[in-house]
């Protein structure tokens, strides 16, 4: 029998080596998920608003879901789970996730708090979900997912680490969102006035329109995010595109002109005859893509 190389003998026994902490994690979750208690806490409120409705929401924890409901009506409904090795801890654990609602004619606020030990606390979850007449104002900050659907109005978010989706929304006022360094992505969203986005990190995606007559959307990609924009062919608007070091990739049909600076390059494209609304789009490294739908 030939002797077995030294490469592979010390080979083997790295993957020992390997193998032996990574079996005894597996074994530790398994037997953690086999003993775990679960606390469970499920609350709906309803608010009665009148017609014009603003919910103000400060999330510190948690992923939130905004959507339309029916009118005069602002409904709160608040899950939460922890889970811990005795139903005392796990009871504890649930109680650190605080929800606290206030409520003054047309405003409704949402406060989500947060703490744990992670001695205590084996597994945690907490999700809101808030049904508003389909014509509300938002002022929301949020750490977790955010997704807004349904709803018109004048719409200020703060991200920080998470998703911001927002689908079928109509944006008025001088609606801002800020998708820290998550990425931001919205889908069948009208712009009617003026609207801003932005991301430090994460990408934009914007697909949606401009209502006719003046409106105006800035976006403002820093770091490495890359931006998407999908509009109708034609728009009101003119369009300003400049990057660092990115690359526009756009459609024949806008016909971009290219303007090279010291600094940044510049492309610039009329979406329609003589036209009254603004594109306004600036990044550093990142890639833009310019669609027509």
């Amino acid at each position: 029998m030939e002797p077995i190389p030294a490469y592979t003998r010390l080979l083997g026994t790295l993957l020992g080596v390997v193998a032996v902490p990574v079996l005894g994690f597996s074994v530790l979750a398994g037997i953690l998920s086999a003993v775990v208690i679960t606390a469970h806490v499920h609350r709906t409120t309803t608010y009665a608003v009148g017609d014009a409705p603003r919910l103000l929401m400060d999330v510190q924890y948690g992923d939130v879901v905004i959507e339309a409901g029916a009118d005069r009506r602002i409904v709160v409904d608040d899950q939460h789970t922890a889970g811990s090795i005795t139903r005392a801890a796990a009871g504890w654990a649930v109680d650190q996730t605080q929800v606290n609602v206030s409520h003054q004619a047309d405003e409704v606020f949402v406060r989500e708090t947060g703490s744990f030990s992670p001695v205590l606390v084996i597994s945690r979850s907490a999700h809101l979900r808030v049904q508003v007449p389909a014509r509300t104002d938002l002022d929301i900050t949020a750490v977790g997912n955010l997704a807004v659907s349904g709803v018109e109005g004048n719409v200020c978010i703060q991200g920080r680490y998470a998703k911001t989706a927002l689908r079928h929304v109509s944006l008025r006022g001088s609606s801002t969102i800020d998708g820290g360094i998550g990425n931001v992505h919205l889908d069948d969203v009208t712009v009617s006035a003026t609207t801003s986005l932005t991301a430090q990190a994460g990408d934009i995606v914007f697909a949606g329109s401009l209502a006719p007559g003046g409106a105006s959307l800035n976006i403002d990609a820093s770091g490495s995010s890359n931006v998407s924009i999908t509009l109708p062919h034609p728009t009101d608007a003119r369009a300003v595109v400049a990057t660092n070091r990115g690359n526009l990739n756009a459609d024949s049909i806008w016909h971009f002109t290219t303007v090279r600076g010291a600094l940044m390059r510049t492309w610039s494209a009329d979406l329609s005859p003589n036209p009254t609304g603004r594109i306004s789009v600036t990044a550093d490294e990142g890639n833009i893509n310019f669609w027509a739908s």
